[in-house]
């Protein structure tokens, strides 16, 4: 118990006298804090860098007959069992605006693939920056470009390594947005709390909600959160809106809220877009391909304890290699709590049904029909831990991506602690399958997570 009252006994005696005058200095023994300069069409912005400490899987399979040198999952063919482990360093910056938007994805990953006799070495690096320019902004319809550099290597014990260096680039157009809104949803239950404890009376104006969030986001690498609720405070109280002092009970409850790691990755939106995207295989000296590119996205938070985020993209080659393959994603999210309000972590669980031509041959179709079950927990705002289930069952040449939990697989929404590839990826109109004996695969993932910059800021 002392280590929440001291706490909270220097926050509240740094910003608790007499709330409701919006003198300074109250509120001067606050630590300075810079605050991001941001244009006023700014609609939403973010950026974090997140290294995977540890990511591992255990998988277990029947699938027989596939290519030794296949680089679309195992790479250790005929092995029933195997094991991967690896590191991988992620970096994602983006910025919605009334009339614009880019978003920047960077990865790196290390990964080593083994079994009792044999090992696969699999180091690879994907660069995705996207562009959208809004030529009506509501409804948002934009015209967009986007391209995607993939390199991948996969080293065997006594076989030469393979290569792959694949470029995308696409343009079309699209409509609709999607982005986290978690910030925002934070503040509205802040709200409430206050507005059922007699301390405010009416809504918090927008323009107060978006110095408060620009303050968070500011603070997002501070130790602890009574920063947040400070510099909150100052902007509530320095506005009038306060009609009294914040005690210690409300305090814990707005630091509860402060701290629940549920309102993180809270996307909200519907976005879908059509591309013709340019595809070459560098390294295999692989005829270049033309193809046709669709996306869709819609994601929901639900009430306050749930989000389900839905996927779907098709890509079919149109002019050498006519593949084309279809994928599907559900993932629904609950977040936990206790009857005080503590967080207790994240459960979900999902599907996915992928569809696909069979070495090229439109008329023969492979499939992957799978599941997902997992928990995630942030133990600090920066640490994350994840674990899951995963298991699949379709033609061997639709094989789920594993990679030590820190690969690029098929799994689109389900890949919320793992994924890392730009929307519609996985959709390659140029690669061409193998074998479509029906097998089964499971994964048992497991992997932390520690971000830098976690966050993001929206408006209110």
């Amino acid at each position: 118990m002392r280590r929440i009252l001291i706490p909270l006994a220097i926050c509240l005696a740094l910003v608790s006298p007499a709330l409701a005058d919006s003198g300074e200095a109250l509120f001067a023994r606050l630590p300075p804090v810079e605050l991001p300069e941001l244009d006023k069409e700014v609609i939403a912005f973010g950026e974090e860098a997140t290294f995977i400490l540890l990511g591992l899987t255990l998988a277990a399979e029947t699938y027989d007959g596939r290519s030794a040198s296949s680089l679309a999952g195992s790479s250790l063919a005929g092995e029933d069992v195997y094991f991967d482990a690896g590191l991988a360093l992620r970096y994602d910056r983006f910025l919605e605006s009334e009339n614009w938007a880019y978003r920047i994805l960077g990865y790196g990953k290390f990964a080593v693939q083994a079994t009792d006799d044999t090992y696969s070495i699999k180091p690879g690096a994907v660069l995705a920056p996207r562009f959208k320019f809004y030529f009506v902004p509501d409804p948002a319809v934009f015209a967009h470009i986007q391209i995607d550099v993939d390199y991948r290597t996969d080293k065997q014990k006594d076989i030469d390594a393979v290569s792959r260096l694949a470029l995308r680039a696409g343009a079309g157009l699209g409509y609709g947005r999607v982005f986290d809104v978690g910030p925002r949803q934070r503040l509205v239950a802040v709200e409430k709390a206050l507005r059922k404890a007699g301390v405010l009376d009416d809504e918090i104006p927008a323009e107060t909600g978006d110095r408060i969030l620009l303050h968070w986001f500011a603070l997002r690498d501070a130790i602890g959160y009574y920063q947040h609720l400070g510099y909150m405070l100052k902007c509530l109280g320095g506005d009038g809106l306060l009609r009294e002092e914040v005690d210690f009970a409300l305090s814990y409850q707005l630091l509860q809220i402060l701290r629940d790691p549920s309102y993180e990755d809270r996307r909200d939106g519907l976005e879908l877009w059509l591309d013709f995207m340019f595809h070459d295989e560098v390294i295999d000296e692989q005829v270049a391909n033309l193809g046709l590119l669709a996306y869709l996205e819609l994601a929901r938070p639900m009430e306050h304890d749930e989000q389900v985020t839905f996927t779907a993209d098709f890509g079919m080659g149109l002019y050498n290699a006519k593949h084309w393959r279809l994928g599907l994603d559900v993932l629904y999210e609950s977040y936990m709590h206790s009857e005080h309000g503590d967080p207790l972590g994240t459960l979900y669980v999902g599907g996915l049904v992928d569809l696909e031509a069979v070495n090229g041959d439109a008329s023969k179709v492979g499939y992957l029909a799978g599941a997902v079950f997992g928990y995630a927990n942030r133990f600090t705002r920066n640490l994350e831990f994840a674990v899951d289930l995963v298991a699949g069952l379709g033609s061997a040449s639709m094989a789920l991506q594993t990679d030590a939990g820190v690969g690029s697989g098929p799994w689109g929404a389900q890949e919320r602690w793992f994924d890392t590839t730009m929307p519609g990826a996985r959709v390659d109109p140029n690669v061409t399958s193998g074998e479509s004996k029906v097998g089964f695969v499971m994964l048992l993932r497991a992997g932390f997570h520690y971000g830098w910059g976690r966050g993001s800021f929206v408006i209110y």
